[in-house]
């Protein structure tokens, strides 16, 4: 398998929590999946070999509370993916909804478009759906 980045994220945390509408009690069946949206992030444009760190949020929904996990892949122009890794949500732990700040850290090794793909998985295994970004490249 080719290697488009070197990346891994660097750190995820609860914006506002205070601002949160409720909590609940995580369910013993296999539960809802969790639901993002919202995502921002920047830059969107990094150059080619150089460590960047990207920073943006995203805002979910979860109506058992039982976020586990967020986790993030790069797919290149040719549809090559590689997993950048999941990192614990503990902050969303408990939550129903919020917004989650993550910070990723990518070194492009090859110029092109990649395409960002973030998503959610909770304590049963359900994976919310996939919000998409595009980082561009500079040579």
């Amino acid at each position: 398998m080719r290697t488009i980045v070197r990346s891994y994220v660097v750190s995820v945390a609860l914006i506002a929590p205070w601002a949160l509408l409720s909590s609940g009690c995580g369910s013993e069946d296999a539960g809802a999946p969790p639901a993002i949206a919202n995502m921002t992030y920047a830059p969107s444009t990094i150059p080619v070999g150089t460590p960047t760190t990207i920073t943006g949020s995203l805002d979910f929904d979860d109506p058992d509370a039982d976020a586990r996990e967020i986790a993030m892949n790069l797919v290149d122009a040719a549809g090559t993916r590689q997993s950048v890794g999941a990192v614990d949500v503990a902050a969303a732990r408990g939550r129903t909804s919020g917004t989650l700040a993550f910070a990723l850290f990518v070194q492009p090794l090859i110029s092109g478009a990649i395409t960002l793909e973030v998503f959610l998985i909770d304590d049963q295994g359900n994976q919310s759906n996939v919000l998409t970004g595009t980082l561009s490249t500079d040579p």
